[in-house]
């Protein structure tokens, strides 16, 4: 949220049944008069009627906004998110009988079908955005956005691999690991320039935009102490992630070039015509 001209402060909280709880803020103040900063954060807290899952996230965004005399503003933001949840793939299904299609299996609504402390989904991201706006004339605006973002996640994951042989029997587990680490560079320019033709009034948009994504991605399967889960006396198995199933970098370029003219016709018509073009480059070792 870009910076205001004047001071107020905004939040909200919530609770709910389970007692998974959140609240965020929303701070603007002057800093004078040619400079504002925004605050928003957030704070959420996990639970659930499973046995085992919750989890928390949290994040903040600071926008700091100048005033380049009368027409130009630039704007700088930086986000941080940290979100640390259980993985939960819910519970499997048992089979009724034959020809007839396998249901949900009953009675075990609060089972967690993993191992407690190892099942996490994690994601902390941090993105950087450079903003410039401003009027080049009457009748012409520029924009330009440059956004820098640095991504680090793992799904880590122990999940129930079948149906349960029995209302009170087992069920087949399965394991593994993913982790992944990103970087994107993106910039994007666009020109908008305000015209007539005779009684037709004409928004036309040019722009381009230019972006790079290096990705780097593995995975690991698990090794668990024990390959299945006996329902009627329910021990968590121990598990390893030691064998490497998958071994990927990517790196994509892109470069976009468009123009699009809105054309007004009378008060409440108008007609939208465009061309993009696209190019990409795109390098990756399995």
């Amino acid at each position: 949220k870009s910076p205001k001209t004047e001071i107020f402060t905004a939040g909200q909280a919530s609770v709910n049944s389970f007692g998974a709880y959140d609240f965020s803020a929303d701070l603007n103040a002057p800093l004078n008069d040619m400079a504002a900063v925004r605050l928003n954060a957030v704070y959420e807290n996990l639970d659930s009627h499973r046995d085992f899952v919750g989890g928390e996230r949290y994040a903040w965004n600071p926008y700091v906004a100048f005033k380049l005399g009368a027409d130009w503003n630039l704007g700088l933001s930086y986000e941080y998110v940290n979100d640390d949840r259980t993985t939960d793939r819910g519970i499997p299904s048992i089979a009724t009988g034959a020809g007839q299609p396998n249901r949900p299996l009953p009675g075990y609504r609060d089972q967690f079908f993993g191992v407690p402390g190892v099942n996490r989904t994690k994601l902390e991201a941090q993105i950087a955005k450079l903003r410039l706006d401003g009027k080049l004339a009457d009748n012409l605006s520029f924009s330009s956005t440059l956004l820098y973002g640095d991504y680090d996640k793992i799904y880590i994951n122990v999940f129930a691999n079948g149906a349960a042989t029995a209302q009170n029997g087992t069920v087949a587990l399965s394991s593994y690991s993913d982790p992944t680490t990103r970087e994107n560079f993106i910039a994007q320019g666009n020109l908008v320039w305000d015209v007539n033709t005779g009684p037709l009034a004409h928004k036309v948009l040019i722009g381009a935009e230019y972006g790079d994504q290096k990705s780097a991605n593995r995975r690991f399967n698990g090794t668990l102490s024990s390959g299945s889960l006996n329902l009627a006396n329910p021990v968590f198995p121990t598990v390893a992630f030691n064998t490497l199933a998958r071994d990927t970098v990517s790196d994509v370029e892109f470069f976009s070039a468009y123009v699009q003219d809105q054309i007004s016709i009378g008060e409440q018509d108008d007609v939208v015509a465009g061309l993009r073009y696209d190019s990409f480059d795109i390098q990756g070792i399995d």
